[in-house]
């Protein structure tokens, strides 16, 4: 078979239909795990701060290390659920492809990595959990950095702008986190909560309402 030379302009609208095709792809079914992932972690701090200020009223107030091991251990509640959850989902959508295109296999390759570097995480913090240490700033830094990253990076490949800016503000939360720890200024944890939650809703649920939204218009 004889190979044929693209020109200059057939090969952008090449790479532009790819991302296209990718965007669509994306859209039927990206916005929905994003919105999963937003809202889940929305109702979990929410039920999390109601248990939390009930254990604190019953305890008169008194933050003692049986409440901070109950403030940690539920948490343990977003990996344990999320992944799993997060596998299957993407599994789904993997077998329902019939054609993936270059930009495709680019987009499937960062969320895989994503995961299994989320589920590597958990596992070495349950290890130093188990252990006693503290872990959960590692856990809230990778959640800053490392999805904030991969959402831009991913609406930086199909030039989704409120992607690209929703994961930046989350890079930008755990820079806030991490200068204040570099300094000692420990009174910095105390909004890791609100960004956390404010980054989830920013960088997740307004993106992925937007994907949806361009779904059924499509």
């Amino acid at each position: 078979m004889e190979e044929k030379n693209l020109t200059e302009k057939e090969s952008m609208e090449l790479i532009a239909t790819m991302i296209a095709n990718t965007k669509k792809g994306l859209m039927r079914g990206e916005g929905n795990l994003m919105l999963f992932w937003g809202y889940f972690c929305l109702i979990f701090l929410i039920v999390e701060n109601i248990c939390s200020t009930l254990y604190l009223m019953r305890h008169n107030f008194d933050m003692n290390w049986d409440f901070v091991m109950y403030s940690r251990n539920i948490w343990w509640v977003i990996p344990l659920v999320g992944i799993p959850y997060t596998l299957m989902a993407r599994r789904r959508r993997a077998a329902g492809r019939m054609v993936m295109t270059y930009t495709d296999k680019i987009s499937n390759a960062l969320w895989n990595y994503v995961l299994w570097l989320a589920v590597a995480t958990v596992i070495v913090g349950a290890v130093f959990f188990l252990s006693g240490m503290g872990v959960w700033n590692v856990m809230l830094l990778f959640t800053f950095f490392v999805i904030g990253m991969a959402i831009s990076f991913q609406g930086i490949i199909i030039n989704e702008k409120p992607m690209i800016f929703g994961g930046g503000f989350s890079v930008i939360c755990g820079g806030f986190i991490v200068i204040g720890l570099i300094f000692g200024n420990h009174s910095f944890m105390l909004y890791a909560k609100q960004l956390f939650l404010v980054s989830f809703i920013v960088m997740l649920i307004i993106p992925g309402h937007i994907l949806n939204y361009k779904a059924k218009k499509a």
